[in-house]
C-alpha cells in the first residue's frame, strides 16, 4: 500500500477528530507528523492512523495489538505445520476468540 500524505488538518478529518486536538497531541509528543517540510509545513500519513486511533481508543488498540500477536503466531505455525496440527490450533483460535470477545 502507497503511503499517502496529509496535512493535518485532512488527518485530523480521516479519524474524526479536530486539529486542535491534533495540535495538543503533538505539543504533549503523543503524535508527531511523520514529515515536516523545509517550510515547516507538517505532514502525516496513511502509517499515521493507527498511531492516532490508539490515542482515541487504547482499549480497541491493545486488542488490536493481542490480536495481531495472535495473527503472527498463527502464520508462524501454518507455515510449518501438518494437518494435524493445522486442526488442534483452528480449534485454538477459536477459543482465544471467544476468549477476547468476553474481554479477557
Amino acid at each position: 500500500m502507497a503511503r499517502m500524505t496529509m496535512r493535518p488538518q485532512e488527518f485530523a478529518n480521516k479519524l474524526g477528530v479536530t486539529k486542535k486536538q491534533l495540535s495538543e497531541w503533538q505539543d504533549s509528543g503523543k503524535l508527531k507528523p511523520r514529515m515536516t517540510s523545509t517550510a515547516g509545513r507538517k505532514y502525516y500519513t496513511t502509517r499515521d492512523i493507527s498511531r492516532a486511533e490508539s490515542l482515541i481508543n487504547p482499549e480497541k488498540s491493545k486488542k488490536q495489538y493481542r490480536l495481531n500477536a495472535i495473527m503472527t503466531e498463527a502464520r508462524m505455525f501454518i507455515s510449518r505445520a501438518t494437518s494435524t496440527d493445522l486442526a488442534r490450533y483452528k480449534q485454538k483460535l477459536i477459543d482465544r476468540k471467544e476468549e477476547l470477545k468476553n474481554g479477557q
